[in-house]
């Protein structure tokens, strides 16, 4: 509006300069106002369009809004129902796989046989768990094959194969080799903090009854992401592996699939390129007798390399002698249908043991050196000893309380009074090489021969040997390392010291004891009683320590009783000899057990101990070297030190004196005598 009035000024002062000026100046008012009016209407003109412009612009926004809601809205509901189709997916292929599972179970007998047996605290400890395991394996059609063990106090779960002997109709269980350990996450971290989770892998692989076996660590709950090179290294020096599981149901799928694994292993051995051993009964049943021995005959040498057990038994029942057989088939002229051919894989073999023969003749007889000694280490001799011996100690005292004793007797003594076995020797016995025979090749003297006694006979007495271990762990981290020769070592064991007094319920008697013997001499004992829960080791120029952590020092002489500890049970005439030696100055008290003798020497509450009878050297080994780790000794009725190396007699008749301090002089007392 501005710019438009200064050009009508213009004009106007242009034409008044001009012409007439009233007629001029009309004229000019007229074509100022249809100006302005033109330039009104252009002005509104442009704001209608303006409007318009803006308001159409404005619904294209909002379409374009629209239009990209409905776009995100369509690709939430395909996103949606794609998820839901992958969802519908797996759970059709997870129904498949248990209805195959399903099936191959009912066709298979394998997987009825194979048993996961969990401990009861498993289940105490994670209680989510317990229903979720057993749907899972009811799912798979293998409910039956859960076991809910409610007597062990351990997290273990390990697996065990029923075997039926088809003839003998017998059943036996077989414990596979994997087994597995329950730890809640945060005990796995604390484990790995202290850094002692390798002395708890190895603990667990030595109470485990099958050699090289798999240990699997189930870890429940959140992950650890940060040991890879620990998992590495457990795998590399004990076998073991480790497993998160972040739920129950994880938790539960995982055994379904070690039960499952188990049983196609199982499967596969029985039926894998040894199909020929189920098929020997389908042999001929028509024929001549030539035939029917040369069909035997090629079955036998088709399957005798990998026959079982069963089935030779069952073609022994069916031909009960194959010489008179033979020979028969021999009388008939038909010796060619028996010559066995040799095939290329047969003389594989059979150069390749010839081989193996020439090398055992050149290292043992023409080069007259054999393979290197092994060495070990007197402190693992002694760690596996105290671990062993605390075990055994463990099941003693869980049979008497258990008043399960089973007494019988085993043979007689010299001086004609029977010696009791009870059953707590053996399973004591048991448990106790069940440890030391972790050394290949150690040679261990024991008081109880091998016997009939099985792993599911001692199962219930099973210490946790975690817990024992990590109990006198710090004393024997101070023992020193000493190398030893494993060939010049042997171990003598007393798995019950004291039987008679057992038997008696005079518990305060009974000890279980290990020594260590270095070619002649003991380097280290250690007697444990397990009723009052001691544990006394002795290491040669070392020292005696207890369990507690004690480190045992000689009692001075005016403090020591004045006592002589005779034997309770098998005294003979020692009372009598005692008091025409050392007179009336001392007192004579029965004891049972002479590694209870022993212990009286070292508290001081006795002065000498006396034996006069046959003893044997399982009984002294122990205490005689906890004496000479002290300055003490056992020595015989001549004042010579017992010997135990392998040369020298087990039992020793030739009588017994010992003392913690001077025995020379005490042993010429008697020789003057």
């Amino acid at each position: 509006m501005c710019d438009d009035d200064d050009d009508d000024i213009i004009f106007i002062e242009a034409v008044a300069s001009h012409g007439d000026p009233s007629s001029d100046l009309r004229q000019s008012e007229f074509d100022s106002y249809e100006r302005l009016q033109n330039a009104e209407q252009a002005i509104t003109a442009a704001r209608c369009i303006s409007s318009e412009s803006s308001s159409n612009l404005a619904n294209v926004e909002l379409q374009g809004h629209n239009r990209c809601t409905s776009r995100k809205l369509k690709r939430k509901s395909t996103k949606k129902a794609r998820c839901g189709t992958q969802l519908l997916q797996q759970c059709e292929k997870r129904k498949k796989a248990i209805e195959r599972e399903i099936s191959a179970s009912m066709k298979s007998k394998c997987e009825k046989y194979v048993y996961c047996c969990v401990s009861r605290q498993v289940f105490d400890e994670f209680p989510e768990a317990e229903s979720v395991v057993r749907e899972v394996f009811a799912e798979r059609n293998i409910s039956d094959q859960l076991v809910c063990d409610e007597n062990r106090t351990n997290t273990n779960i390990f697996w065990y194969r029923k075997c039926i002997e088809a003839i003998e109709e017998k059943d036996s269980v077989v414990q596979q080799h994997t087994f597995a350990i329950v730890l809640s996450d945060k005990s796995f971290k604390e484990l790995v903090q202290s850094k002692s989770l390798e002395d708890f892998v190895s603990i667990q692989k030595l109470s485990y009854p099958v050699a090289n076996s798999l240990l699997i660590l189930i870890i429940y709950g959140k992950r650890i992401n940060k040991i890879h090179d620990l998992s590495i290294e457990l795998f590399d020096n004990y076998r073991v592996q480790y497993h998160y599981v972040e739920s129950a149901l994880d938790f539960a799928l995982y055994l379904a699939q070690i039960s499952r694994a188990l049983a196609k292993l199982q499967r596969h051995c029985a039926f894998g390129n040894d199909r020929l051993i189920f098929n020997v009964d389908k042999g001929m049943k028509d024929g001549t007798p030539e035939q029917l021995i040369r069909d035997w005959w090629e079955k036998m040498l088709a399957v005798i390399c990998g026959i079982q057990g069963v089935q030779k038994r069952a073609i022994m029942s069916a031909y009960p002698n194959p010489f008179i057989a033979s020979k028969k088939f021999l009388e008939k002229s038909a010796r060619a249908l028996m010559q066995v051919k040799l095939h290329a894989r047969n003389t594989f073999s059979f150069l390749v043991v010839v081989a193996f023969i020439y090398l055992g003749y050149v290292i043992f007889l023409k080069s007259g050196d054999g393979f290197p000694e092994i060495d070990v280490d007197l402190s693992d001799v002694v760690s596996y000893a105290v671990l062993a011996v605390e075990m055994g100690g463990y099941a003693v005292r869980k049979i008497h309380e258990g008043n399960a004793l089973h007494i019988a007797q085993k043979g007689l003594t010299d001086e004609g009074k029977a010696e009791l076995l009870t059953k707590a020797d053996l399973v004591s016995n048991f448990l106790i090489l069940d440890v030391l025979k972790r050394f290949p090749g150690l040679k261990i003297i024991t008081e109880e021969k091998e016997s009939y006694i099985s792993e599911s006979d001692v199962t219930p007495y099973r210490k946790d040997s975690y817990s024992t271990w990590m109990s006198v762990h710090n004393i024997l981290a101070q023992i020193p390392s000493r190398r030893l020769t494993l060939s010049e070592v042997q171990v003598y064991v007393d798995p019950l010291d004291a039987t008679q007094e057992y038997t008696e319920g005079l518990t305060e008697y009974v000890t279980v004891m290990t020594c260590v013997v270095v070619k002649d001499e003991p380097v280290f004992g250690v007697i444990f009683r397990p009723f009052s829960n001691e544990t006394v080791v002795g290491v040669k120029d070392w020292g005696v320590v207890t369990s507690f952590g004690e480190k045992v020092d000689l009692v001075d002489l005016e403090d020591t009783a004045k006592k002589i500890v005779v034997s309770r049970s098998h005294a003979g005439a020692v009372e009598e000899m005692a008091r025409r030696i050392f007179g009336n100055s001392y007192e004579i008290e029965p004891a049972g057990g002479s590694g209870y003798k022993t212990l009286r020497l070292l508290n001081g509450t006795a002065e000498l101990y006396i034996h006069q009878t046959a003893i044997k050297k399982w009984d002294t080994c122990a205490g005689d070297a906890i004496l000479r780790s002290l300055g003490g000794a056992m020595l015989d009725f001549d004042g010579m030190l017992l010997k135990y190396g392998p040369t020298a007699p087990v039992v020793n008749k030739r009588g017994l004196i010992a003392s913690v301090r001077n025995p020379y002089m005490y042993s010429k007392k008697i020789l003057l005598n």
